[in-house]
């Protein structure tokens, strides 16, 4: 909270996971081993990555000058570990228009032909199962419907909300 008293809210939160299918934790593991049997192995190299995102996104500026940031890590039960960051940036490089946003964020699908690797890191990782009509057993169906509001209809555009008049509730 101190944060967003002193710079206003944040420009950026990137949650960053750990994979277990990362080549670098595959190839250490031995032919009887699970990922989550070496969590030593997921921290380490967790932490690597880690550190060269923000080596990215702080020092070489990649989404816009940093002014402010924190995070937080995250270990769950046998799990891998993850990790939330807030970035405040500066005011010259804060996305604005539709366009700053399209500049940062990539919600398209890689193309197969081209980028298969890409690809299929996307559509193994990162697209949610189908749910609705196509599979009436999805844990997020209440009531007939998607509870997380899916399928969303398809934009060909990215649009800004009306947030002018609205008054935030800690202001």
């Amino acid at each position: 909270m101190s944060l967003v008293r002193r710079f206003r809210k944040p420009d950026l939160f990137i949650p960053f996971t750990c994979n277990p299918a990362w080549p670098e934790i595959a190839s250490e593991l031995k032919a009887s081993q699970r990922p989550s049997d070496c969590l030593d192995l997921y921290t380490r190299i967790f932490n690597l990555k880690l550190m060269a995102l923000f080596h990215d996104i702080v020092e070489r500026s990649a989404l816009g000058k940093v002014v402010e940031y924190c995070n937080t890590m995250k270990f769950q039960k046998r799990g891998p570990p993850h990790c939330h960051m807030l970035f405040i940036l500066s005011e010259d490089d804060k996305a604005r228009t539709p366009e700053d946003f399209n500049n940062i964020v990539n919600a398209k699908t890689p193309d197969s032909a081209t980028r298969l690797l890409a690809y299929e890191t996307v559509t193994a990782a990162m697209i949610q199962s189908p749910c609705g009509l196509f599979n009436p057993e999805a844990p997020c169906r209440k009531n007939v419907v998607c509870s997380k509001r899916h399928p969303s209809a398809f934009n060909e555009k990215t649009t800004l909300g009306n947030f002018e008049g609205e008054k935030l509730p800690y202001r």
